[in-house]
């Protein structure tokens, strides 16, 4: 938390801050696009399932 408060105190920190926001919001990006990929990849390979019959 003291590392927080320093970091906001000079221009020089709060630059570095945005920078790690900004790294962190790209790296999500891809990891995300990944994560979608290969769900979609996954459903394209399983057999489509038929829906029970309830009686």
């Amino acid at each position: 938390m003291i590392l927080f408060t320093e970091l906001l105190r000079s221009p020089a920190g709060i630059m570095s801050l945005i920078g790690m926001l900004l790294a962190l919001a790209k790296f999500g990006w891809i990891i995300g696009y990944f994560i979608i990929k290969s769900h979609e990849e996954l459903k394209m390979t399983q057999p489509l399932r038929q829906p029970a019959i309830r009686r």
